[in-house]
């Protein structure tokens, strides 16, 4: 189903970028540009001392590198522009512009002061002081802690509605937005919910491991696999399909503990939590119609698996990218 194709050994930093027949990846102390069929280094730049980029993203006709603390902008020849200092939550940069931006910390409590940030303008949108995080998907603003859950105008910050959870001492994930829904999971109650994404109201709960969860939008279906695997209808909760047999998934030597698999028409593309073995699982058949396992190397889960046809990237826990081709 894929072959390899070669491997990038350089010691690649995970928040690399797939776009149009490139690869731009921060190597060592270089940020580079990758041919991705030949694996060809088309340029690269010297980075300053200590940069440590974490994820890049394009706008416009310049990159964004996101590290830690800090934002650096290149042009499309990877010449450094400028470098601002900021602290932010995770390394995600939505609709090409926006931060959610640290304004305070207060770790006796662990709770936080936040801001919607348009980092183009170098404003705040708006900011909560409640220690609520904020959360976006689809480009709508929410709010979670672990009492409860909300959606903000993201213009303004106004609330536009709130629902009530108990999830004890742990942000619930959001997990995403589908239509007229958004789905939250509550890790501690093992529970994913659907909320009306106009009124909060429940539109349905169910029982799931929200770590494994991973919303399928052009199926509008979401799926789990670990040692077994399950397909639920979006827009109603159903249970639609599910695969029980731990000694089969033993066997191919794959147990899933992602929610960052790649999707590729009916097959999910996913690695073992412990060695280094990929695998293609087909939903239609419940069978793993590829398997690949690189010897010495294992690949975690926040690392990512990027599948842009026909090229899958893989990722592992020495900092060498894989690249495959789908025959």
């Amino acid at each position: 189903m894929f072959k390899k194709k070669y491997v990038i050994e350089d010691k690649v930093n995970k928040g690399f970028l797939v776009e149009a027949g490139e690869i731009l990846l921060q190597a060592t102390s270089y940020l580079k540009k990758i041919d991705i069929c030949t694996g060809d280094t088309i340029v690269e730049s010297k980075l300053n001392s200590g940069l440590n980029i974490q994820k890049i993203e394009k706008s416009n006709d310049y990159y964004i590198g996101l590290a830690s603390g800090k934002i650096v902008f290149f042009d499309c020849h990877l010449k450094l522009k400028e470098e601002k200092t900021i602290r932010y939550v995770g390394y995600h940069l939505y609709d090409q512009k926006y931060l959610v931006k640290i304004l305070d910390y207060d770790y006796t409590t662990f709770k936080g002061k936040y801001s919607v940030f348009d980092l183009l303008s170098g404003n705040d949108l708006w900011e909560i002081d409640t220690g609520e995080m904020i959360k976006v998907d689809s480009n709508i603003a929410f709010t979670a802690s672990s009492k409860e859950v909300g959606k903000r105008d993201f213009a303004t910050g106004e609330s536009e509605w709130t629902y009530e959870i108990d999830n004890e001492n742990f942000v619930p994930e959001l997990i995403g937005v589908f239509k007229d829904l958004v789905f939250f999971g509550l890790q501690k109650k093992d529970k994913l919910i659907a909320l009306d994404l106009a009124t909060g109201a429940l539109k349905w709960e169910r029982k799931s491991f929200p770590s494994l969860n991973r919303l399928d939008q052009e199926k509008g279906v979401i799926h789990s696999i670990s040692n077994g695997y399950c397909k639920l209808n979006a827009s109603t909760g159903e249970e639609v399909d599910t695969f029980i047999d731990q000694e089969y998934f033993k066997g191919e030597g794959v147990f899933s503990q992602r929610n960052n698999y790649a999707i590729d028409g009916d097959h999910l593309i996913t690695t073992d939590y412990k060695k280094g073995v990929i695998g293609s699982f087909n939903t239609v058949t419940h069978k793993f119609d590829w398997l690949h396992e690189e010897k010495g190397v294992s690949f975690p889960a926040p690392s990512p698996i990027i599948y842009q046809a026909p090229y899958l990237l893989v990722h592992d826990n020495k900092g060498t990218l894989h690249i495959f081709e789908k025959e």
